[in-house]
């Protein structure tokens, strides 16, 4: 999986692209054998090489390719959302993190190991000013990075949808 995460996005639609055409011409082939009038073919580059295979005249040709044509793209529609939703959310976790201040980064990365904490032991953990761990959460909750729940006089801090 980390080769595919590394992958520029073109030759991620290629994989995919690659995918439905050989499972295309497999299923072809497949289908072909079974329902396809093969008496006279004995491999997949003889079959191919007849333009029977691809007679849309012939009622059976027509479902034979249908089918071959609708299983492709159905497993490049399930490749490509493996391929490109896998690496998508550790890259977008990766630009937010860019986007923030080295003392925001700071304040996420502790929320990130504790899981929950309340304000007040972040404070001491970064040995800041109450000022300064309010402001920093308090823009942290505006960007939806983190969720504060009013707990007595402090906050139970946490990552948004955590």
């Amino acid at each position: 999986m980390n080769k595919l995460k590394n992958l520029h996005p073109v030759s991620k639609g290629s994989l995919v692209v690659i995918i439905a055409v050989l499972v295309y011409f497999i299923l072809l082939y497949v289908l072909y054998l079974n329902f396809g009038n093969r008496s006279q073919f004995s491999g997949m580059m003889q079959m191919m090489g007849n333009s029977s295979v691809f007679n849309f005249s012939d009622p059976t040709m027509i479902v034979i390719n249908f089918v071959s044509l609708m299983f492709s793209l159905l497993s490049a529609f399930v490749a490509s959302l493996y391929i490109f939703s896998v690496t998508h959310e550790k890259e977008s976790g990766k630009i937010i993190e860019k986007m923030l201040s080295d003392n925001e980064r700071k304040v996420v990365n502790e929320v990130r190991k504790a899981k929950e904490i309340t304000q007040d032991s972040l404070r001491f953990r970064l040995n800041w000013s109450k000022a300064k761990i309010s402001t920093i959460l308090t823009n942290l909750d505006k960007k939806s990075i983190i969720q504060r729940e009013r707990t007595g006089k402090t906050y139970k801090v946490r990552l948004q949808g955590a």
